[in-house]
């Protein structure tokens, strides 16, 4: 942060000629004096458009949302472009995260009852190991110790009967949200809770007429505080504002319960304002940018073709330093729910940091125009009253003229401009990547980091380069290879192949013409890449396996239709098939294990189905066409056939039925076609 001081010399010619006359005396200024002609303006360059939504197909079929956005305020200042932020956000969950237009709510100025409804609705909609997602932009508001923020609905009007009818506290909201059966549930806040609206103009303007004195700010409630209002008046007026003018401020609003599957993230910390860029909140617009793809991989890393929670929060964090703005958004309790994954596929790159740099410059130059213009009206209307008083021909006069040069001969603007350190992208990246760093600097065996580089080869075969007379014995280069398969197979168990390793397996697999041996390349790089943790390289190589050597295998099969099946039902399809694959080679398995996994496979078969065929009747539910009803009667038989398969083995191997027999009667309608 950084405050610039622009000394602007305020010196106008005052001399007005006329004819017959050297001088006369000076008089007010005219409407074309009021301004100093500013310099030649440059084309301003315009942000990215992030309004019309980038389309990737996904489909999020267990999640809903409700979207909220309260702009046209009755008895406060509006909430520009709430709206804007709104759609976008909507039109973000429909075609980028792929959230169903059937479990989405769509709210615009709503009051509390209609924002409780419509939380109360999406957290009914959601479904199970789904994502619920939570938007709001308007006014936000502190209201006082006990109670917390609260968002405003479109009808709050500072009284104390709308401290109860218009709010909706956040806590409150939180706890609803708490009772879904979703996976995990986003909210996302832009607003600003300090009193002032977007930009810093006040929410309350002075001389309203409300339930309130609006020059004495915004009502604070407390339990600790008489209640005034209409329906119960245990203590007066002044009893009342004496008791809130008593209660300490808060620092934080956010003293909040958050639970353990939910992320709150909101545009300020408490005390900034919400600001405005680009015909959106700062922070909506950086939001959806973040999710569209632009924090794929922040701070410094390869871009995966996913956004989580933490890359997007960093990265908002930062661009609003980069574009000199001092907005500071809140991430509350984030803990582990900086890996859930937000959006994923073919994402939109981030612009260019130049691009930042230059909507920064163009910020700052019109902070200073725009306080250069303010202060330059000021001078105007002070010279109004300085030679109104000079026109009297007395010492008043001679006074007024002296208090106006002496108050305008220097004019000063001050500005609060942000500056971004790139050394805070780095600090970032290293803080996400700390605990593997801090292994590294792990002395070893013979005093030096473990993670420190291994001496380079010198131009003569055989020897190394020691790096000087340290007394250490010279390190051999490591050995790369990978001729000997059986001799990699510890490393590969324990997740520890080298870069260099895998590369050289996956080399040898493309060339290598041997079925056999490309089979034992493979199972070599599945199991490092199981052993090491990184699922996605593990569902690719399982896929290729599968799909180019062996389908035969049940124990693969199985284990990739579990791991689809934690996919949500965009795999649905997927893990029909491959637990079919399984089955069809279930021999192989024998006692114990045989009944366990050959239950499982048919649970995963049916459930898969089920969803499928419900997925189905809710379109059809939604859009009533001919291809939606034949798809869910489809999709339905299918179902019917999967889940009575499971029914029968469940009864046949003496195991648990009930969820089968539920399943199979949802899907069938009748007992008849489930008996035994």
């Amino acid at each position: 942060m950084k405050t610039l001081f622009l000394a602007l010399l305020a010196s106008t010619v005052l001399a007005q000629e006329t004819e017959g006359t050297d001088s006369t005396p000076v008089g007010p200024l005219q409407d074309s004096d009021t301004r100093c002609p500013p310099g030649a303006p440059q084309e301003p360059t315009a942000p990215p458009d992030i309004s019309t939504a980038l389309s990737l197909g996904s489909k999020a079929s267990r999640d809903s949302a409700i979207v909220i956005g309260n702009e046209d305020y009755a008895w406060l200042s509006d909430a520009s472009h709430a709206i804007d932020d709104a759609n976008a956000f909507r039109d973000l969950l429909l075609k980028t995260v792929g959230v169903p237009t059937w479990r989405m709510r769509f709210l615009t100025e709503a009051n509390r009852r209609e924002m409780r409804r419509g939380l109360k609705r999406a957290v009914s909609r959601v479904r199970r190991k789904g994502t619920l997602w939570v938007y709001f932009s308007g006014h936000g508001l502190d209201t006082g110790l006990d109670n917390g923020p609260a968002l405003l609905g479109e009808d709050y009007d500072n009284s104390q009967e709308s401290a109860r009818t218009g709010l909706l506290f956040l806590q409150e909201a939180l706890e609803l949200l708490a009772k879904s059966r979703a996976e995990r549930v986003v909210v996302i806040i832009d607003a600003s809770f300090n009193g002032r609206g977007r930009n810093g103009e006040p929410l309350f303007q002075p001389g309203t007429d409300i339930g309130n004195d609006a020059e004495a700010g915004p009502i604070r409630l407390s339990n600790e505080c008489p209640r005034n209002d209409a329906a119960e008046t245990t203590a007066s007026t002044e009893q009342q504002a004496d008791c809130q003018q008593q209660e300490p401020a808060r620092e934080d609003p956010f003293t909040l319960r958050v639970p353990g599957n939910l992320a709150l993230w909101t545009a300020t910390r408490g005390s900034e304002d919400a600001e405005i860029f680009a015909d959106h909140g700062l922070f909506t617009y950086l939001v959806v940018a973040a999710m569209r793809g632009w924090a794929d991989g922040y701070p410094g890393n390869e871009p995966d073709g996913m956004v989580t929670l933490g890359e997007a929060q960093d990265y908002v964090s930062s661009a609003m330093s980069r574009l000199g703005r001092l907005q500071l958004p809140s991430n509350h309790d984030p803990g582990s729910k900086k890996n859930w994954v937000l959006t994923k596929g073919e994402l939109e790159a981030a612009p260019p940091d130049q691009l930042f740099r230059q909507l920064s410059l163009q910020y700052l130059d019109q902070m200073l125009r725009q306080q250069e213009e303010q202060l330059l009206e000021n001078a105007v209307a002070s010279w109004e009253r300085a030679f109104s008083a000079a026109s009297e021909g007395n010492d008043d006069g001679r006074l007024a003229l002296e208090d106006f040069i002496e108050d305008n001969e220097h004019l000063v603007v001050n500005v609060e401009w942000a500056i971004h350190s790139p050394l805070l992208d780095q600090a970032r990246q290293l803080l996400s990547t700390y605990g593997e760093w801090q292994e590294q600097q792990k002395p070893g065996s013979d005093g030096t980091p473990a993670g420190g580089s291994q001496p380079e080869e010198t131009s003569e075969p055989g020897r190394y380069d020691s790096g000087g007379d340290t007394g250490q014995q010279p390190t051999p280069p490591q050995d790369n290879s990978c001729d000997d398969l059986e001799r990699l197979e510890t490393q590969a168990m324990e997740g520890t192949l080298r870069e260099a390793q895998t590369a050289c397996l996956q080399e040898r697999f493309s060339s290598t013409r041997k079925i056999t041996t490309k089979d034992k390349i493979s199972r070599l790089l599945l199991v490092n890449a199981e052993g090491s943790g990184n699922k996605q390289l593990w569902e690719s190589l399982l896929k290729r396996h599968l799909s180019e050597i062996d389908q035969s295998d049940p124990d693969m099969c199985f284990k990739y239709s579990v791991f689809l099946s934690r996919r949500g039902l965009s795999r649905a399809d997927e893990v029909i098939k491959w637990a079919g694959r399984a089955l069809e080679n279930k021999d192989e398995w024998t006692g114990a294990e045989h009944a366990k996994k050959v239950y499982l496979l048919h649970r995963l078969r049916a459930e898969a189905a089920s969803e499928l065929w419900t997925e189905a009747e809710e379109r059809y539910l939604s859009e009533r066409t001919l291809q939606a009803e034949q798809r869910a009667e489809t999709l339905r038989g299918n179902a019917k056939e999967l889940t009575k398969a499971w029914l029968d083995y469940a009864r046949a191997s003496g195991q648990d039925d009930s969820s089968a027999l539920a399943l199979c009667l949802a899907a069938a309608g009748t007992m008849e076609f489930c008996a035994e």
